[in-house]
């Protein structure tokens, strides 16, 4: 990806501004934004009135604003951000003061690239500049500045004008705090006037000093670029800018030592197994709510918040209820306008108008044009969309459980407060309880440090909250992080390898390295330990691994099938070292877990190479039935040949097969021999009747469906079904191009798209229930990581996808419904909107019988390891067992040879049997014991 494509949100998130004010050239252009009532935002709540208090040529492209007590208004008006040649306005940025009688004064001039202005407690300024935080003395209307101090310092190689210092506001105690964006994942280091330094490299923080630059400290990290800090009733909330394969933009509450999940330096793919933006990883935070793009200013208002949004033309606000820990909240217009409406940086008046800046044009370079508007209020008539007057954030009662959950953690022994870490589904007391900890182990408390060395003996949950904790007190710590990876947990060593990776703790390359080595190593833990290595080598940003590397490390003697198997979930077919020969040498190597991932890996190509080398699989008798089951569900028919080979396959006596071609005919034109030959199957195999019918007529599926909102009733059906569960049919479905085809916008297990959310760990989560109800009422709630748009374009055509980011330079870009992005010009859009439905389609279901639905809904809510299925959370842990096994398999559904049935009841498990190697899918198959109250 190219940089350019990289940069869109940043410049509005921090909404660069800089326009000649007199520039002749400016005023002649006949792009030049002229404001009439016409072009007057529009209002979208009632009790609102706007107005226009100063354009340009007066100011040009303004990136910070302020109020000061005695109604002045405070602007920095930018000059210096992609000046393009011939640009006639002044050399260095403005600091503008327009006084209330409308008189304008040039205060300041001679800063770069400046950020945003926040004025200070004793009649001075504060820029954020790029590289530095300036305090300007003796701010007064009329006034000149008389004195300048460099209060805080950015040391980097890193010049992109703005994802370095940036959004600037006062905390109730009197320190100034203060952002930094991403910088390109360049290290970095802060500088405090008493010389206090504070670095790091590929990621965006927020932190705060005194008034004079000094007690320089982080505050929190994990962001992209927070341009938007204010302080409401306590509490630090940032507007903050996404990177341009994640979106949205967030609204985030921030709390001291929180993570937001993000890192630039890991690359700016889609999916990295370190980097999250709504508080998946562990011991992140999530966000509040999902911003418009580019939000560039938010301050306190009413009963919540107003933010502004570059992108989308508008100001929002968002009213606040306590939520646990944190806050809830949802979306409200207030103004809205056309193109030209660019609204950026955002202050309140003592009398509590409101007055924001505006870019005017959507343009990277500075064009010479800004506009001061000024919203007024009618209290009597905002309550109806604010609430009953400006509320504080805690009433009183809240106030007091804020402090009596203070105060519980405070006296709560170590014990209680992993088992209430660990009990909890709200992650910010999480994050208070972890803080609680990594103070108790920063005074050296000696039960920490005893539950670390004897960590084995400890729950895997309980083990990760005591590497959270001491990662955040002792993040350098090369030996602890060690002990955690040695750890027998999966889940504990992923969480050491996100730590190691994060610090880059390069003493422990050789014991990463040896990970790749371990026999039982899964796919989670291949890509967090290939991303550990590459970011231990110096090379964070290749993300996983290149295509390159994959090769060879497939390629090698020393890996194992099972190592090979996962990393064919990570490989493209495309590439010339990895084609055809190299897939059928892997089909004669005969290991079929390995040639299982294969196939589904050559499936993604959907090329006449992969119909190719799938033909050989379903044609050669000696590969194992899962196989060849999977090879027709990613078999691509062509032609009536191509048809007719896959109806062959429908009166197979392995049920997996049979199967799989009947569900691969559903919706392919079949001929009359083809329906009698079906039809006659019907009696042959009674209990595959329902795939035949769907395959015949597939529009009949839905009719005995229940109503979607009928959950009752589809639970019914669905634990009616007779047949076992069979989770590689549900796996087959997900990924079938034809039928459900999930995989389209969900990743599962390192396959498929992210235009949905990814569904890896979706049973860990939620229940089938929820599962359900989100397959047959999608838009009922909407992630708003992936909230669609609906474009109308210039053409006629319409576009649905997932907005990326929009930089201002004539295009925009989106995520469309294949998960690829697509660059769309802006001046080709005629209509655009957010959708209230989601881009999944209702009706989904409609094509899959009930028992595909079963398996599908199985596959996505208990995924095997190591041959077992995960139980639920209702099992009981003193059930009995009971009896002999007894297998019963009728219909083809397979049996097991005498003899080949070993295991001892009376102990844990698991037992083994093994299928008749001929019409039996179920081979080496491993179960455990039944279970009865």
């Amino acid at each position: 990806m190219t940089a350019f494509l990289l940069l869109p949100l940043f410049y509005f998130a921090s909404t660069p501004n800089g326009h000649a004010a007199d520039s002749k050239e400016n005023q002649q252009d006949p792009m030049d934004a002229t404001t009439t009532a016409d072009s007057f935002p529009a209002l979208s709540v009632s009790g609102i009135t706007i107005e226009l208090f100063a354009e340009h040529p007066d100011l040009a492209t303004p990136t910070g604003i302020d109020v000061a007590d005695d109604g002045s208004v405070w602007i920095a008006s930018n000059h210096t951000h992609f000046r393009p040649a011939g640009y006639e306005g002044p050399e260095k940025d403005e600091i503008l003061c327009f006084a209330p009688d409308g008189t304008r004064t040039v205060f300041f001039s001679d800063t770069n690239n400046t950020m945003d202005l926040e004025l200070g407690r004793s009649n001075d300024i504060y820029l954020a500049q790029r590289d530095k935080l300036i305090r300007l003395f003796g701010a007064y209307p009329g006034g000149k500045c008389n004195q300048t101090e460099t209060i805080i310092r950015l040391e980097t190689e890193a010049t992109y004008p703005h994802n370095g210092l940036s959004g600037l506001t006062w905390a109730p105690d009197g320190r100034l705090v203060f952002s930094i964006g991403e910088n390109f994942a360049k290290p970095w280091k802060l500088i405090g006037s008493d010389g206090i330094t504070v670095s790091g490299s590929g990621e965006g923080g927020v932190f705060s000093c005194l008034a004079d630059g000094s007690g320089l400290r982080r505050i929190a990290k994990g962001f992209w670029n927070p341009f938007g800090l204010c302080f409401r009733d306590g509490e630090l909330f940032a507007a903050e800018n996404d990177p341009g394969s994640r979106p949205p933009c967030r609204l985030l509450h921030v709390v001291q030592n929180g993570d937001y999940g993000y890192q630039r330096k890991y690359g700016n793919a889609a999916h990295h197994p370190f980097v999250c933006w709504n508080g998946e990883l562990r011991g992140t935070l999530p966000m509040m709510h999902a911003l418009g793009e580019a939000p560039c200013g938010i301050i306190p208002f009413q009963n919540g918040l107003a933010v502004t949004s570059w992108t989308e033309h508008r100001i929002d606000y968002y009213p606040l209820k306590q939520s646990g820990e944190t806050f809830s909240t949802h979306r409200v217009t207030m103004v809205e306008g056309d193109r030209n409406f660019r609204p950026t940086c955002i202050a309140m008046g003592n009398d509590h108008d409101i007055f924001f800046t505006d870019w005017v044009k959507g343009s990277y370079e500075i064009h010479g044009q800004g506009r001061i508007w000024k919203l007024s209020f009618d209290p009597t008539q905002t309550s109806q969309w604010t609430g009953q007057g400006t509320i504080e954030l805690f009433d009183s009662d809240q106030s007091a459980n804020q402090i009596k959950t203070a105060n519980r953690i405070a006296n709560m022994n170590i014990a209680e407060l992993l088992t209430e870490c660990t009990s909890s589904s709200d992650p910010f007391l999480r994050h208070k309880i972890i803080c609680e900890l990594a103070q108790r182990l920063d005074q050296d408390a000696k039960e920490i440090l005893s539950m670390v060395h004897q960590i084995a003996q400890i729950q895997d949950d309980q083990s990760i909250v005591l590497l959270l904790v001491w990662k955040m007190a002792r993040p350098k710590d090369v030996r602890t992080a060690q002990i955690f990876l040695n750890h027998s947990s999966r889940a504990v060593q992923f969480e050491a390898l996100r730590w190691i990776a994060d610090e880059e703790l390069a003493e422990l390359l050789p014991t990463v390295s040896a990970c790749l080595e371990k026999s039982d190593i899964d796919f989670d833990l291949l890509e967090a330990t290939l991303a550990t290595i590459n970011t231990l080598n110096g090379n964070p940003e290749l993300e996983i691994a290149d295509e390159s590397s994959l090769t060879r490390f497939f390629q090698s003697e020393t890996t194992s099938n099972s190592l090979q198997a996962s990393l064919l979930r990570l490989m493209r077919p495309s590439q010339e070292s990895f084609g055809l020969e190299q897939w059928l040498e892997i089909k004669r190597e005969g290991n079929e877990m390995v040639l299982r991932e294969l196939i589904r890996t050559v499936s993604v190509a959907a090329s006449d190479q992969a119909n190719r080398f799938l033909r050989e699989i379903l044609e050669d008798p000696s590969i194992p039935n899962a196989a060849r089951a999977d090879a027709i569900a990613s078999f691509q028919p062509s032609n009536e040949q191509d048809i007719k080979r896959i109806v062959s396959f429908a009166s197979s006596k392995a049920i997996s097969i049979r199967e799989e071609a009947l569900r691969s005919l559903r919706h392919l034109a079949l001929d009359e021999e083809d329906r009698i030959f079906l039809r006659e199957l019907k009696d042959v195999y009674p209990k595959s009747a329902p795939l035949i019918n769907a395959a015949l007529e597939p529009e009949t599926i839905k009719k005995n469906h229940p109503a979607n909102d009928d959950l009752s009733s589809w639970n019914q059906l669905l634990d009616h079904v007779e047949e076992p569960v069979d989770l590689a049919a549900g796996q087959r479905i997900f990924n079938h191009p034809r039928i459900a085809n999930c995989s389209k916008c969900h990743r599962h297990t390192g396959r498929g798209n992210l235009v949905g959310p990814d569904l890896t760990n979706l049973g860990r989560n939620i229940d089938r229930d929820r599962i359900l109800t989100s397959l047959l009422l999608p838009s009922e709630q909407i992630d708003p990581q992936f909230q669609g748009r609906s474009l109308l374009l210039e053409d006629g055509k319409t576009f649905s996808g997932i907005l990326l980011r929009d930089g201002g330079g004539g295009n925009e870009v989106y995520r469309n419904l294949d998960g690829n992005e697509q660059v769309i010009k802006t001046d080709d859009i005629i209509q655009r909107k957010e959708t209230s439905t989601s881009l999944m389609p209702e009706g989904l279901l409609d094509q899959l019988t009930i028992r595909e639905i079963r398996d599908l809904l199985a596959f996505l809510s208990q995924q095997p390891i190591n041959g077992e299925i995960k139980r639920s959370e209702k099992t009981k842990v003193n059930q009995k067992l009971i009896g002999d096994w007894w297998f019963n398999f009728p219909d083809g559904y397979g049996g097991c040879t005498g003899g080949a049935l070993f295991g001892n009841v009376t102990q844990p498990g698991p037992v083994y049997l093994q299928g008749d190697h001929t019409s039996v899918s179920y081979r080496n198959v491993s179960i455990r014991r039944r279970l009865v109250d």
